[in-house]
């Protein structure tokens, strides 16, 4: 009888056996943060995102104080928010996140129309050279179920952020707040609350590019809001600018 050359000790052939098994148990775990990074990968992160876009955010308040609303700062040092609200005063006062700054600005061009109106800070306002403005973005961009975010003032819970999703994009949309005064405009339709102090503050993507100003929402339908389109307010922007050319 031949005897085998090839021969394994107890030891080697039980490491041989566990080597060859597909248990789980022996599979090497994935680092714990493995699935958070591969989120964060493809999403942004909520907090990074607020601290970014937060400096571009202000809140306006009438020189009496009877009146507030939501600005987004322009990447030309002014401010931007809703005619509805300006109406309510010629002069107001800036206010900016975690800031005991409260600048001065006057109700400068208004556009009937769309709803918009642009402040302008004053020139010997303390720190007016600071001012952060907000990227716009592009209205290509924009899709039907994508992620937006917004920062405003609702209920003055000041400088609150939330985020939601672009249900429609609207090419022909009017609304009113009375007889006298409607609007029309493009608009995003977007699932987020309205509340008393919503109008005027920015949507955001997930870059923290400006595509839409909060203006409106219906009453009777819970979380439907629209805000005015990023190429609405780029030509509102342009048409200033050629005004004062």
């Amino acid at each position: 009888m031949k005897k085998s050359v090839f021969k394994l000790s107890p030891s080697l052939l039980l490491l041989f056996v566990c080597g060859c098994s597909t248990s789980p148990h022996l599979a090497p775990e994935p680092p714990a943060d493995l699935e958070e990074q591969n989120y964060y990968g493809t999403h942004p992160r909520p907090d990074l995102l607020f601290e970014k876009a937060v400096h571009s955010v202000v809140l306006l308040a009438s020189t009496n104080e009877s009146y507030r609303g939501a600005g987004v700062i322009t990447p030309e040092g002014n401010i931007i928010t809703n005619l509805h609200i300006a109406n309510h005063s010629k002069k107001w006062w800036v206010r900016f996140y975690k800031s005991d700054v409260n600048l001065g600005a006057s109700r400068e061009v208004e556009d009937k129309e769309r709803d918009l109106a642009l402040l302008k800070v004053k020139p010997d306002s303390k720190n007016s050279s600071s001012l952060n403005g907000m990227e716009l973005g592009e209205v290509s961009d924009l899709k039907v179920g994508q992620q937006v975010f917004c920062i405003a003032h609702p209920m003055e819970q000041d400088f609150s952020f939330w985020e939601g999703r672009i249900s429609r994009l609207d090419d022909d949309f009017e609304w009113f707040y009375n007889k006298n005064d409607s609007y029309k405009a493009k608009v995003i339709q977007i699932q987020m609350p309205r509340n008393k102090g919503n109008s005027g503050g920015p949507i955001f993507d997930n870059e923290g590019r400006l595509i839409g100003i909060l203006t409106t929402g219906i009453m009777d339908g819970e979380s439907l809001s629209y805000a005015i389109r990023i190429d609405e307010i780029k030509k509102f922007l342009i048409e200033v600018k050629q005004s004062n050319d």
